[in-house]
């Protein structure tokens, strides 16, 4: 399938390690000079096909062996020297997966990430051996909403890339969701609808984890028949390699959800209204009754015959709606979706997201008017011997009571939305995760979870969650911050390792307060026109948590080794980033001058801020550009490589553009107060020139005109001329291409902004 990646290209990089890194490193003693590879143990062909993939150059010089799984249940590895060869051993697939990133990362100070391959093309053999144990019997990764904000179309190159980072990350548990519209389509056929009927209920693939979690909003084009089946044969591939490489692929159960007709169509039927954040959802089936087994064993029965026998599916049945009606009790509503499950799978696994406070009286046996998911009268009665409650955020387990003695992962939710913002309290996470285990009020604590709204930002907190993962204790996030600087650039730059200790202690510093789990401030540059904004996606913070002038410090230190690091592609993703955090933390300081100038009726000043204001966003497009990373060009050349006529495209595209912008129908867009068109905002080239600038050019020009009549309006009276939903329904129906190459240099672009900071 075609299509380009809405992610860094994957780049693999050779390097040849010279004699004073490997006397500095004090761990190589000599190189393998192995041509192919010899004596691999039973059951290693997944992992190595996966090392093939990975580590093409080392491959031949690299042994593996399963060892015998551990009594308690944990993963463990080792790397060593035998006879001239590098041998690699893991009680699992995954921990032998693992090892290679200890090798590559520990002995040849290489990188393997998301966003680039550092690896060096000599495999030298380590002077003494090397071995990890997790001390997590589960290490899970994926919300439902990186398939909405990451992941909705991407192809099959793309996944194989993924799960082999997820292998070499040592995640043993993923959520994955792709194809299972095609499941619900059959499930909705058996009941009642016909072809178009049932496609017309489904959604696109950036909106389905909403209704794969029951929230629903009906938005956007139906699916046809044909992507529905292509998405279909893609996740049977994703989930027959998450099988070989020993993850657990975790898959949507029934969340309840049907159409609104559903209990006119299907007598007898018992369904309960919902309010959902965005709006009015689809009815929930009551999970207490036959009707709701019913439709969940057909669905379960759809979901084994496309993607195979899987045992772990996650049913939430209340995530975040209200739902204002009592059913008829945690007993039966947990004894049905049980039941359901075991039928599907005797051995499953029933996973639940502890999130939220949501209003509604659920249960008699309940008391108050408010519940927390998952609601403690089902975890109460259902068996916890199946259970396994993912805390999202951390956070929910020390006022539930370590979910009163079912297994649960603590999460670390570090954004929402997938937005961008440098953010990830390394050190506290250093501290406070390996503190959860050894809690007395844990519970049945059980392990992990990396659990962002979406991928593709930060990924030094994806590199520290998983490196600690597989280390017992406190880790030293300073020290490990100078291997990674080393590792990820390839030398120890003085500048690189200065700069980012300084990020290290601010960005990714100590959490104060008031980012929480939310993750850091978003980029005013994004936000919907206002002089007073104070962030431009919902559940974000107001302010940044650390002193911008520090982190504008740690830039200039990062822009100036780029005489020695600029050839580096990880170097130059991150020059990106960093500049990029710059760009949005000054806007933070023009803004509040721009409202002072406007309520000082000072036209001049009011425009001269302006367009200091309009240059940050020319020099952010400009340097955003620069990368492949920071492209909104292959997130719409992603979704329209999935069409198969010129309307198919345009809808996927809509759908593509829609999630970033307006996210749901009008109506939806505003509940309760809470505004979620923007929630996805993206600090991409193409959004900043031809969404974000557009709307701050005109709005800016509005109130400067009103700078020049004898009684200007207000703010409010201005602002209230824009209907900035209609502009975002615009742009998501624009049919204007963007590139999807990078165009331009990043140090260059970086000393752009430089010099404009400089005399600006």
């Amino acid at each position: 399938m075609r299509g380009s990646r809405g992610r860094v290209a994957l780049l693999v990089v050779a390097l040849t390690v010279g004699t004073a890194d490997v006397a500095r490193a004090a761990t190589p003693e000599r190189a393998c000079t192995a041509t192919r590879a010899a004596g691999d143990g039973p059951g290693t062909a997944a992992v190595r096909a996966a090392v093939r993939r990975m580590v093409p150059r080392l491959a031949p010089c690299l042994t593996l062996r399963l060892t015998p799984a551990r009594a308690d249940g944990l993963d463990a590895l080792s790397v060593r020297a035998s006879r001239g060869r590098v041998l690699l051993r893991g009680s699992s697939r995954v921990a032998l997966v693992r090892a290679v990133r200890v090798y590559v990362e520990d002995v040849l100070r290489g990188e393997l990430s998301r966003e680039a391959r550092r690896v060096p093309s000599r495999a030298l053999l380590p002077r003494r051996p090397l071995r990890r144990t997790s001390p997590y019997r589960v290490r899970y990764t994926n919300n439902f909403t990186v398939a909405g904000y990451t992941t909705p179309y991407w192809s099959w190159a793309e996944w194989e890339r993924e799960l082999d980072h997820l292998a070499y990350s040592g995640i043993n548990a993923a959520l994955v969701m792709v194809g299972q519209e095609l499941a619900y389509y059959r499930t909705l056929r058996e009941f009642g609808y016909d072809d178009r009927e049932a496609r017309d209920w489904l959604v696109l693939p950036a909106h389905q984890p909403w209704q794969w979690l029951g929230n629903h909003m009906e938005f956007g084009p139906a699916p046809s028949m044909s992507l529905m089946e292509r998405r279909a044969e893609l996740g049977r591939r994703i989930v027959r390699r998450m099988h070989e490489l020993g993850i657990d692929p975790v898959i949507p159960g029934f969340a309840g959800t049907v159409p609104w007709d559903y209990v006119v169509r299907n007598p007898g039927t018992v369904a309960i209204p919902q309010i959902y954040l965005a709006g009015p959802s689809a009815p929930m089936l009551d999970p207490s009754t036959p009707g709701y087994a019913a439709f969940a064993s057909r669905l379960y029965v759809h979901q084994n015959e496309l993607f195979g026998r899987i045992d772990s599916r996650t049913v939430n049945v209340f995530h975040e709606e209200s739902t204002p009606i009592a059913l008829g009790g945690a007993a039966a509503v947990a004894r049905t979706i049980e039941r359901t499950l075991r039928d599907a799978s005797p051995d499953y696994r029933w996973y639940l997201e502890g999130w939220k406070t949501v209003p509604g009286l659920v249960f008699p046996e309940q008391r108050g008017d408010l519940f927390e998911t998952p609601p403690q009268a089902v975890l109460d009665v259902a068996d916890r011997s199946r259970l396994m409650v993912v805390d999202l955020t951390g956070e929910a387990w020390k006022h539930r009571d370590g979910y009163g003695g079912a297994p649960w992962l603590r999460g670390v939710l570090t954004n929402f939305g997938g937005r961008r913002p440098l953010y990830g309290p390394l050190t506290q996470y250093a501290e406070q995760i390996p503190r959860t285990a050894a809690d007395p009020a844990r519970g049945a604590f059980s392990g992990v979870a990396i659990t962002p709204e979406g991928f593709d930002t930060n990924p030094v907190v994806w590199s520290f969650l998983a490196d600690l993962a597989w280390r017992e204790g406190p880790v030293d996030a300073g020290a490990w911050m100078r291997a990674h600087v080393r590792n990820r650039y390839g030398r120890d730059d003085p500048d690189a390792q200065a700069a980012w200790a300084t990020i290290l202690r601010t960005a990714y510093g100590r959490d104060n307060g008031q980012s929480g789990a939310y993750g850091g401030a978003d980029s005013l540059l994004n936000a919907r026109p206002s002089l007073t904004a104070v962030r431009s996606g919902s559940a974000a913070p107001n302010v940044l948590q650390y002193d911008p002038a520090e982190l504008e410090g740690a830039w200039r230190r990062l822009l100036a080794a780029a005489p020695r690091l600029a050839r580096t592609a990880t170097y130059r993703y991150d020059l990106v980033d960093v500049t990029r955090q710059v760009l949005a933390n000054r806007a933070r300081v023009l803004l509040p001058r721009l409202n002072a100038a406007y309520a000082a009726r000072d036209r001049a000043a009011f425009d001269r801020l302006s367009a200091a204001y309009l240059e940050l966003l020319d020099l952010q497009e400009r340097l955003l550009a620069t990368s492949d990373g920071f492209l909104l060009g292959p997130w719409i050349a992603a979704a329209r490589s999935w069409a198969e006529s010129d309307a198919e495209a345009a809808d996927l595209e809509f759908d593509a553009r829609s999630i970033l912008t307006i996210w749901a129908q009008r109506a939806g867009s505003v509940f309760d107060n809470v505004r979620i068109d923007d929630y996805a905002n993206r600090d991409w080239a193409g959004m900043t020139g031809g969404y974000y600038r557009p709307r701050w050019a005109a709005y800016l020009q509005a109130l400067s005109a009103e700078l020049g009549k004898p009684l200007p309006a207000d703010q409010a009276t201005v602002t209230s001329r824009f209907d900035w939903w209609a502009i975002g329904e615009r742009f998501s129906r624009d049919r204007t291409a963007f590139p999807t190459r990078p165009q331009g240099d990043p140090v260059a672009a970086a000393r752009a902004v430089e010099r404009a900071l400089r005399t600006g």
